[in-house]
């Protein structure tokens, strides 16, 4: 259970956990805050009435991996759209304290998250894309 934090920075660049799973598997927040970062990653600690997680959660993230997905000229596209931050500080705040509407975000949110569905993968993102595409010709 603890592997979705555990594989931030190895298999995906986001990973959550409520607190309660965490605590539930014979550990502690602050013992699994320590472990990820001493490898480097960078933690975000919300209690529940920060996050939509019920007893709050620990998320975990590889910044820089992540900063380097979010630059992608795709990502950027998807994020603009929704007006959703490229900053990958602020995208993790936003994955935890937002949900993101139905279509490319939600699918471009899964991929951080290495969701393996195949319902996930630019299910929509590219249509996104293409009406952005088109958006901004439209001023130019």
């Amino acid at each position: 259970m603890l592997d979705d934090i555990r594989n931030v920075g190895i298999t995906k660049l986001i990973g959550y956990l409520p607190l309660q799973t965490i605590r539930d598997n014979q550990t502690n927040e602050h013992q699994l805050i320590a472990e990820v970062e001493e490898r480097g990653l960078t933690t975000f600690l919300l209690s529940e009435d920060e996050c939509h997680v019920g007893s709050g959660a620990l998320y975990v993230a590889d910044l820089l991996a992540l900063q380097k997905f979010l630059n992608d000229s795709r990502q950027k596209s998807i994020l603009k759209l929704h007006n959703w931050p490229s900053d990958a500080s602020m995208f993790v705040h936003a994955v935890s304290t937002r949900r993101a509407p139905p279509g490319g975000l939600f699918d471009l949110v899964a991929l951080t998250f290495c969701d393996k569905r195949p319902e996930y993968q630019y299910r929509n993102a590219m249509a996104e894309v293409s009406q952005v595409s088109n958006i901004e010709k439209s001023y130019e």
